[in-house]
């Protein structure tokens, strides 16, 4: 007798999880906003807030955040590895690139106004 590890309904279920696990994320894809304004941190503290709506290039420590076409890219780093720089270019809220070596973070959002952690202040989740 031969034993198997999925019977017939463990494998619907798991088709049945990993087809809604796919409409969510293709849902979540669609509908993201647009963000307005990339917002750079050092050492967790807010440096600058670049709109995406005008091409910019901004240097912090080691590395140059360039604005272009819309989109936020790591252009330039002197971190070990680089993997800043291979990351895709961020233009959805949401978005972020982290240069960890650098400990510099460069994220998208909507209102600049209203940037969560500047001036050191917690954000929602950890105040």
């Amino acid at each position: 007798m031969k034993t198997r590890i999925f019977g017939k309904k463990d494998l619907i279920l798991i088709g049945v999880l990993l087809l809604l696990a796919t409409v969510l994320f293709c849902l979540f894809s669609l509908f993201a906003r647009e963000g307005t304004y990339a917002v750079i941190r050092k050492d967790d503290r807010v440096v600058t807030i670049l709109p995406l709506s005008a091409d910019a290039v901004y240097t912090v420590g080691g590395n140059t955040v360039t604005v272009r076409n819309g989109c936020v890219f790591m252009s330039d780093a002197d971190c070990p590895g680089g993997d800043c720089m291979r990351h895709a270019p961020i233009a959805k809220r949401g978005e972020t690139i982290v240069c960890l070596p650098n400990r510099v973070t460069v994220s998208i959002t909507a209102d600049a106004a209203n940037t969560p952690g500047e001036d050191g202040e917690p954000d929602a989740i950890a105040g």
